[in-house]
């Protein structure tokens, strides 16, 4: 009986990675088909700018500078978007891994030097759990690239990111030297396209995507910041996501 349920777990799993491939490779097509357009606004709009660039008024090209803006935020837009709806729309798919080797990788990805992002731990490195890998890469990468775009520049990028497992848990704290967020704004960093800072280019989506991931897991996020001393945000998976 045992056989029979391990082969029907393992046929759900091949099925469920079938649909999440099939969900991600719909939503690159759907990406290229709607950026399309775009692409070539910006395109000719480039090629306008450098041609005309001497021949009308300052004002005049600020007009084809605002529309390569928003032809560059609507791209964004696009991008995650559909990532929001890839992530709505995949079925959680849990899978056991070492998540100190899972998150080091993760940074290798990123061209930092050894000081501006570091991993701790408090268990002796290894810290075996069960979760949607696919979705939790998802959830830190839109961390991350946050902690990239709101970096302060009074002083060099700091991330430190601490993985934390007690009795009631693992805790991922993702910590940075950042420009930090106002206490009244707090509120609001969750709401989809709540962009907070304009000079910032993004779209304000990420934070609501990784809060829709954790919701997944069953889990719980929380975001505590400073302005001008950063900001820390803290994903606390139970017991049960433990190995």
């Amino acid at each position: 009986m045992q056989n029979d349920n391990d082969g029907k777990n393992k046929i759900s799993q091949s099925q469920y990675h079938q649909s999440r491939y099939q969900i991600s490779n719909n939503m690159h097509d759907l990406s290229h088909d709607l950026k399309a357009p775009l692409r070539t606004i910006q395109s000719f709009s480039n090629l306008l700018h450098s041609k005309i660039s001497g021949q009308i008024s300052e004002r005049d090209l600020n007009y084809l500078d605002i529309i390569q803006k928003n032809s560059q935020t609507m791209t964004l837009l696009v991008d995650d978007f559909l990532r929001f709806i890839e992530v709505e729309s995949t079925a959680l798919v849990k899978e056991e891994f070492d998540l100190y080797e899972f998150i080091s990788l993760l940074i290798s990805e990123f061209d930092f030097d050894k000081k501006q992002c570091t991993l701790e731990t408090n268990n002796n490195q290894k810290i075996n759990v069960l979760l949607d890998k696919s979705l939790l890469r998802i959830a830190l990468l839109a961390i991350i690239d946050n902690c990239m775009k709101f970096k302060s520049t009074e002083r060099e990028l700091k991330i430190k990111i601490v993985l934390a497992v007690s009795k009631d848990g693992t805790k991922i704290e993702i910590i940075d030297n950042g420009i930090g967020i106002a206490t009244e704004y707090l509120d609001k960093v969750f709401k989809m396209f709540g962009q907070l800072d304009p000079d910032v280019q993004g779209t304000g989506i990420g934070l609501n995507l990784c809060q829709s991931v954790m919701s997944k897991h069953g889990a719980t996020m929380f975001i505590k910041s400073q302005i001008e001393e950063g900001t820390t945000v803290m994903f606390n998976f139970h017991v049960d996501h433990i190995i």
